[in-house]
């Protein structure tokens, strides 16, 4: 009995271990039209959060933001230690070609007849804290989080290996 109790937790070590290693030294890319979010492992305790924004006229610290961090693995999750206390705050660009980055697009609320009211879409222009990362089993990463009312979620793709940065 005690030899299978290790043999388990000695499976179960090596598992962590080749996970760790199926997703060492990958970059992990969500892309639309206006920005780039990745994220790079760089070895088996750190990794780089990148964001791009596609836009002109934005100040070069904005347009694009690295956020080092060191992270652990635990079961099919990457726990990043130490998350941002607040979430990164963008100023407005009111000349960019980027609209959602402006403060008309930023501040405008829609209230409708029936009662519904719209808000623009926060995730467009800020950074949100990323704490846990979820391993899929195609080893794809994604991040998804309740939000008040709403929710963010990414979706990041493993890039192949000759297209990393």
């Amino acid at each position: 009995m005690h030899n299978k109790i290790i043999y388990i937790m000695f499976i179960l070590f090596v598992s962590c271990k080749n996970k760790s290693l199926m997703i060492s030294k990958n970059e992990y890319v969500y892309e639309n039209d206006n920005r780039k979010l990745s994220i790079q492992i760089i070895d088996e305790n750190n990794l780089i959060i990148k964001n791009i924004f596609n836009c002109t006229n934005i100040n070069d610290q904005f347009k694009n933001i690295v956020i080092k961090k060191k992270y652990y693995i635990s079961k099919n999750k990457i726990v990043i230690l130490d998350p941002e206390k607040e979430e990164f705050k963008l100023p407005y660009f009111n000349n960019s070609n980027c609209n959602f980055l402006s403060e008309k697009y930023r501040t405008s609320v829609k209230h409708y007849y029936d009662g519904r009211t719209f808000y623009p879409d926060k995730s467009l222009y800020y950074i949100p804290n990323i704490d846990t990362l979820s391993i899929t089993q195609d080893n794809n990463l994604y991040y998804y989080k309740k939000i008040g009312k709403g929710s963010v979620g990414f979706i990041f793709r493993k890039y192949p290996a000759t297209q990393s940065q």
